[in-house]
């Protein structure tokens, strides 16, 4: 597993912030951009599962997991990317994009017949796959025992190991 870090400045981190409530999810779509991941990246995923979690004022976590399609493969890849805002850090942040993950649920390989619509940006069908929650937003609790919750927790701990090494 590999962590790649970059530097996100605070109006980049303001675009997730205002997305996407402390402790809730929000599945975004359609997006040519987003901050802090390469334009590349992004075109290789049209769906993108949004978290954060924190106290909401002292420490918060932020997580945008590309659903990134792997045709080569015939898979679907999670590759998360985040950052931490914290109180008592002014400026600049740290963030990380994590590649080669190795949580359970982090690659699915969908049925032949699933990839049409796919292909088409049909989120659903990464909903039927069990890859995505049914709703487009909600509280984080509600990801639980998921390959969303496991690549989140995968994050936190990165981000956290940095802080640390950084102290």
């Amino acid at each position: 597993m590999d962590f790649n870090w970059s530097v996100l400045k605070p109006d980049e981190a303001k675009y997730y912030v205002d997305l996407c409530p402390v402790n809730e999810y929000y599945i975004l779509t359609g997006v040519e951009s987003l901050p802090g991941i390469s334009p590349g990246l992004v075109k290789k995923s049209d769906t993108f599962f949004l978290a954060c979690s924190g106290d909401g004022k002292d420490q918060v976590y932020y997580m945008a997991n590309m659903q990134r399609k792997d045709l080569k493969d015939q898979a679907i890849d999670q590759m998360p990317f985040g950052f931490l805002i914290n109180s008592s850090i002014t400026g600049s942040m740290s963030a990380a994009l994590i590649q080669h993950g190795n949580w359970e649920g982090r690659t699915v390989h969908p049925p032949i017949s699933a990839w049409d619509e796919i292909l088409s940006g049909n989120y659903t069908q990464y909903q039927n796959l069990q890859i995505l929650p049914l709703n487009q937003t909600g509280s984080i609790y509600d990801i639980r025992d998921t390959s969303q919750e496991k690549a989140f927790t995968t994050l936190i701990s990165g981000l956290n190991e940095e802080i640390y090494k950084a102290s």
